[in-house]
């Protein structure tokens, strides 16, 4: 099943584009989207563990795969340098302190159409359910909207009724 987002619901996300946290009054925590290389706090290891995760890629492709360091810092390296996909870090802030807590990505976007596909995770399991990659996925829908893009698509397995949730919530 696949979940199309067209230029309509970027209008309708559009008021979200600043939104950066629940109130911060109450030192509640920031989400920020970075490019992953470039934080201190993007942990390989870290990473490698969520990938690793069978019950965090339960429903992706990605657990057929062992991954090793090697491959973790090489995906993230190819990423950084490519012109059609855009690997952002989920990064939880709270105190001044970044914790990554998961990824999300844009592309590969096709220039010619005008779309994009979005991937994402949240590799911290308490983290789940907190609303986290609903605003990831806000923070990736006005990055798209910035790059002029017209359709954003994003495929999830049918069984995975929390990823459904939260695109349906975009």
């Amino acid at each position: 099943m696949t979940m199309k987002f067209a230029m309509k619901k970027f209008h309708l996300v559009s008021k979200y584009a600043n939104y950066l946290t629940w109130d911060e009054k109450q030192n509640a925590p920031l989400i920020e989207l970075s490019y992953v290389i470039f934080k201190k706090a993007w942990s390989p290891k870290k990473y490698q563990k969520w990938m690793n995760d069978p019950e965090v890629h339960k429903y992706t492709e990605q657990r057929y795969k062992k991954h090793s360091l090697k491959d973790i810092k090489k995906f993230v390296k190819e990423k950084n340098k490519s012109k059609t996909e855009f690997l952002f870090g989920i990064f939880l802030k709270k105190n001044k302190i970044l914790n990554h807590i998961g990824n999300i990505k844009l592309g590969p976007i096709n220039f010619i159409h005008l779309t994009a596909e979005i991937s994402y995770f949240l590799g911290e399991k308490d983290l789940w359910g907190k609303g986290y990659t609903t605003i990831a996925i806000k923070k990736i829908i006005n990055i798209a909207r910035k790059k002029k893009l017209k359709k954003l698509k994003a495929g999830f397995y049918e069984m995975n009724k929390y990823s459904k949730k939260v695109l349906e919530k975009n």
